[in-house]
Formats: structure tokens, sequence, C-alpha cells
């Protein structure tokens, strides 16, 4: 059987756009790419990897798009933005990704997914590609007629299950 870790993530510290990377962190307050990687998978005898961002901005899912060589990657897109629909479906036109997250965790607003300006962006069931939405109890995953239910009929990961472009 495969083994796969099916969430990890690289890191460029002067990119500087990872707010909870700090020298506080310790051990991995330091860049982590692929060569570091590499003999930890080996170790491990994991034949596979997902890579998801690590920081809320495009900059960091284009960094990454240049890293996916060979990995499925999923992204962030800003969702809140007025053409986010149209970032959304030339993104999706990258064949290493396969989906995006808000991140949902960090936002202050446990209600931010049930916004009306997120039609745009969600309407579209996300051009194919998977919506990955981190568990936490402030998601208002409670009421199945809910807005947010119709916006997440498509694929999703970390929601109950995953398809997409793998």
């Amino acid at each position: 059987m495969k083994r796969i870790d099916a969430h990890q993530h690289f890191w460029r510290l002067a990119r500087g756009d990872y707010g909870w990377l700090t020298p506080a962190i310790g051990a991995i307050h330091r860049d982590f790419l692929p060569p570091d990687l590499a003999p930890l998978l080996l170790a491990a005898a994991v034949e596979a990897t997902v890579l998801v961002q690590a920081a809320p901005t495009e900059a960091e899912t284009e960094f990454l798009l240049d890293l996916a060589l060979t990995a499925p990657f999923v992204g962030w897109v800003d969702f809140d933005a007025p053409n986010a629909s149209h970032r959304i479906a030339r993104l999706a036109g990258r064949p290493k990704l396969v989906g995006l997250r808000p991140m949902i965790q960090d936002l202050a607003d446990d209600a931010w997914m049930l916004r009306k300006s997120l039609t745009p962006a969600f309407g579209g069931k996300l051009s194919g590609l998977i919506t990955g939405l981190a568990p936490t109890p402030r998601l208002p995953m409670s009421r199945p007629k809910s807005r947010l239910s119709s916006m997440l009929s498509g694929p999703r990961a970390g929601c109950g299950g995953a398809t997409g472009r793998w």
C-alpha cells in the first residue's frame, strides 16, 4: 500500500508572509524546502505528499507552484477579491494545483464563509478544484441547508472527502 503524507509545507523565511512562523517556534524557524524533506520521507517510507500553502497570500501560492514539480498542491487565493472567480479560474489551469483553501481558522469572523460577497468565488465550485478546510469548532457546518453547504457541494478535502486532479 502506498504511503502518502496528505499535508506538508515548504517555506522560505525571506519571503516574509508567514505571520505565524516566528523565532519563538524554535526548530522550524528556518527555511524548509524539498531537499530538507527528502531524507525524512525516505526514513518514514513515505512515497508521496500533498503540498499545502503555509501563508494566506497569492505570492505563496505562486512560490509553491514553482516548487510543486511532481506533487499535488493546495494553494490560497483572495476569496474576498472582486475578481476572485477570475483568479480561481486562472490558477485552476496550473496542472499540479488540486485545491484552494481559505485559512478560516485564522479569521476573526466565524461566519466569514456565509458572506454573500463570496458567492462569485464559491459559486463557481472553484473551477473543479477541491476546497480544503481546516477543521475548527467555529466552522458553521451544523446547518445542512445553509449557504455554506451549497457553496461546498463540490469536491472538497478536510470536510469528509477528497476528490480532484490527483
